[in-house]
């Protein structure tokens, strides 16, 4: 008998037209199969006799039945109202206490999908307490992880999870983070995916450590795709491997001691998209060559769409960057800058002037905020970039602010920031200022000092076998000169008030070549200067050298806190004329000081 024969008998014999897709693929490999075997045409015909016997059998069975039936209808019709009785029962009992029949096992299911649709009402709500993760991997890590938190707004899941342990090795960090191995050429630390397309992590998981165990909140996963309202998003995530530095998270002291655990842990869970505290609005705002393109704004992200002119923010660099962007409410309330979903183009490829997009991100707006207010700045509110003109420091001033109305979407060019004490200056005038470059007096340019411990110049001899020594203290002043002549200056080290270290800036009988200029290593100091290339540093072609001057103290000082600079004070003398040209005691750097193309100074 043939494969179709038997099919048709056999599906002659079911209560429905045809087979189901998977009982068709399952005896189309049953048969398959059969072929492949010897005798295969005997023992198929032998099947197709035996099926059709046993549907004769059947049938003869059928026949027989309405004689059964007919002695057991007065049962089977006590049977049918007694049911017929109990399902009106229920649903009676249902329409005045639903709670009981949705709790009722096995029929519980079919009752709340009927109130479900009886209310009309479709549930696209996100869960506040997100379905505890299912644990897809069997592993042996001595550790649990647990959902406490999930949220979706469309185009990102905010996730915040809880990392529980009894072992005493994970205890004993103070934060555990995903680790990657460089010697794995893989070189996976995690990975995630949402409906079973690979997604990306826009900020890093690190659980911190807390009384009962580690915390990591606020993990934002990128959406491979844009989610509608209501639409379920199932979540799997896989932690490959754990390290984490030892210590006391109670003082966050730190040791260098490291521990890793090495066992995969996966788990999944399901979040429902939601997008109806979304808003969104295009904009032509413009205020002195900067536009505002555009916002968006979810519960997890505000974006402001902006295109301005790239700036210079120190005049000793060469090519374009951007300008500091900072948003908050109209009561004053801070959006923190979320830097993982920021937009900009590539570092280094674009020039001063010329025009750029970019996607400003911060926190999501609070719901009881109406309004956002966007700032451009040169550079961060309350602080100070590189000095320009006779060592002065340019302060934070105001390029642009556009007020944004989240209910109507309107945007605007305001002054808020005049109330809180800042300047507004042009963008391209600044630009041009700043591409002037920077004015060196007596061929310096922007005297800094910095402290630490260590020496700064060591030769190889010593760096392959560093001394027993605990680390002196050291203090370094470095600074630009335009020149990369030999300059007749020393700089003069001064703790507490006397003289402590001299150091010469210029070559002597003990300095030594190197692949960039050469160094004067002492026990007591040292000097390190470097001819530079510009182009390829990254700096204006007016820069010819950087100096480094050391001085090292490895005794006890009374006054020993963190703030070392403070310990110590320098001159910079011209040995030729005992000219004092720079006493850091006595220099104040003035505060918005700006030097307009064509001037030659101004007051602060």
């Amino acid at each position: 008998m043939k494969k179709n024969e038997i099919k048709r008998i056999l599906e002659s014999s079911l209560p429905y037209p045809r087979m189901t897709i998977w009982a068709d693929q399952r005896f189309d490999a049953l048969s398959a199969m059969l072929e492949e075997q010897p005798g295969t045409s005997s023992r198929t015909q032998k099947i197709g006799l035996e099926a059709e016997s046993d549907i004769s059998q059947a049938g003869e069975l059928l026949e027989a039945e309405p004689t059964v039936r007919r002695r057991r209808r007065p049962v089977l019709k006590l049977c049918f109202s007694l049911a017929a009785l109990a399902l009106v029962f229920l649903f009676v009992l249902n329409l005045t206490q639903p709670s009981l029949t949705e709790a009722l096992p096995g029929m519980g299911g079919l009752f709340q999908a009927f109130n479900k649709g009886l209310s009309g009402e479709e549930d696209t709500s996100v869960s506040s307490s997100p379905e505890e993760p299912r644990q897809i991997l069997e592993s042996e890590a001595p550790y649990r992880i647990s959902l406490t938190d999930a949220f979706c707004e469309g185009s990102c899941i905010n996730v915040s999870l809880r990392l529980e342990t009894e072992d005493a090795g994970l205890l004993s960090a103070v934060w555990l983070s995903p680790y990657i191995d460089p010697n794995d050429p893989k070189n996976e630390e995690y990975s995630v995916t949402v409906n079973g397309q690979k997604a990306k992590l826009l900020t890093e998981i690190t659980f911190d450590r807390e009384e009962n165990g580690f915390d990591c909140h606020n993990i934002c996963i990128e959406l491979p795709f844009p989610a509608e309202n209501g639409q379920k998003l199932a979540v799997e995530l896989r932690l490959d491997t754990l390290w984490g530095i030892k210590g006391d998270y109670s003082t966050g002291v730190t040791s260098q001691s490291e521990m890793i655990t090495e066992e995969p842990v996966a788990f999944s869970f399901e979040v429902t998209a939601d997008t109806t505290a979304n808003r969104s609005g295009e904009s032509a705002s413009t205020a002195d060559g900067i536009t505002f393109v555009g916002f968006e704004s979810t519960p997890l992200y505000f974006k402001a769409k902006l295109s301005y002119p790239a700036i210079l923010q120190t005049p000793l660099s060469r090519t374009g960057e951007l300008v500091h962007v900072e948003a908050r409410t109209e009561d004053g309330g801070e959006l923190y800058y979320a830097a993982e979903a920021n937009e900009w183009p590539e570092p280094g490829t674009y020039f001063p002037g010329e025009v750029i997009s970019h996607t400003a991100a911060f926190s999501g707006v609070p719901s009881t905020a109406g309004q956002v207010i966007v700032t451009l700045y040169n550079t961060y509110s309350q602080e100070t970039v590189f000095p320009y003109v006779d060592g002065g420091v340019i302060g934070a001033c105001v390029f642009a602010e556009f007020t944004v109305d989240l209910n109507t979407g309107e945007v605007a060019a305001t002054e808020t920031y005049l109330e809180r004490g800042y300047e507004k200056f042009s963008i391209s005038d600044y630009t041009a200022t700043m591409t002037a470059g920077p004015q060196f007096v007596d061929h310096m340019f922007d005297h800094q000092i910095q402290s630490g411990f260590g020496r700064d110049c060591l030769q190889e001899e010593e760096s392959a076998e560093p001394d027993s020594k605990p680390s002196p203290l050291r203090w370094t002043v470095f600074f630009y000169s335009d020149t990369d002549g030999e300059l007749p200056y020393e700089v003069r080290f001064y703790i507490q008030g006397e003289l402590y270290q001299t150091v010469p800036l210029c070559r002597t009988e003990d300095s030594v070549d190197t692949e960039t200029g050469y160094m004067t290593i002492r026990e007591e100091s040292d000097l390190r200067v470097e001819d530079i290339d510009p182009e390829k540093c990254g700096l204006t072609d007016a820069v010819k050298r950087i100096y480094h001057a050391s001085a090292y103290f490895e005794g006890d000082l009374d006054d020993s806190g963190y703030d070392l600079v403070s310990l110590a004070n320098y001159q910079i003398v011209n040995t030729e004329t005992e000219e004092v040209l720079f006493d850091y005691s006595s220099y104040e750097r003035p505060m918005h000081f700006f030097t307009p193309p064509g001037d030659t100074g101004a007051e602060p």
